[in-house]
């Protein structure tokens, strides 16, 4: 009787399984895939339509271009604009490069953008050519960032108020209130 057993009753797997598939890890990897798929051919595409034909050529061969779909893909899950991006380290010449990929590469670290944004939600980080999963797995995902924020300002975990403090009260102020739920929403996910 005062042993607790380490085996879930039915209802319990099943809560946890039901709660697994909305959880943010699982939404998060299903949109990644979605919009890999879409993201680094569309990469590509824009890359080789600002290079000459050799260039373009070469760069399709290149093992490093992973590299810089790789980074390219990180600025845009910061909410930077890719095709802004992609612009500003293609308007120099690519004279005397040994690989096109490489000196794209050096030349996107050079730029230093700035990190993550925190107002950035799931969906404008989505390109707008991704699949429609990917849109919907992006809606999902900034759906759970507010329903933890909401259930955090309700009733904070100890966590979560050692590193964002206590919420503010029902009387405090709508954007403090909102604000206080973005950033608890964000941890919590």
């Amino acid at each position: 009787m005062q042993r607790e057993s380490d085996e879930l009753s039915a209802t319990e797997q099943i809560r946890q399984a039901q709660e697994w598939a909305g959880e943010t890890g699982h939404l998060l990897h299903l949109w990644s895939a979605a919009t890999r798929q879409a993201l680094y051919p569309h990469i590509d595409e824009r890359i080789t339509a600002r290079l000459t034909e050799t260039e373009g050529w070469r760069y399709d061969r290149e093992h490093s271009r992973r590299v810089l779909q790789h980074t390219l893909r990180e600025a845009q899950l910061a909410g930077h604009d890719i095709g802004e991006v992609i612009e500003r380290i293609t308007a120099a010449p690519m004279d005397g490069a040994r690989s096109v990929s490489s000196v794209l590469q050096d030349r996107l670290q050079r730029l230093q953008l700035p990190g993550q944004g925190h107002g950035v939600t799931w969906a404008q980080r989505t390109p707008q050519d991704a699949p429609a999963l990917a849109h919907e797995l992006a809606a999902g995902l900034d759906h759970r960032r507010r329903e933890l924020g909401e259930r955090a300002l309700e009733n904070p975990e100890p966590w979560l108020t050692r590193h964002l403090g206590a919420p503010p009260g029902p009387d405090a102020s709508p954007v403090l209130r909102e604000d206080y739920a973005r950033r608890a929403g964000t941890a919590a996910a």
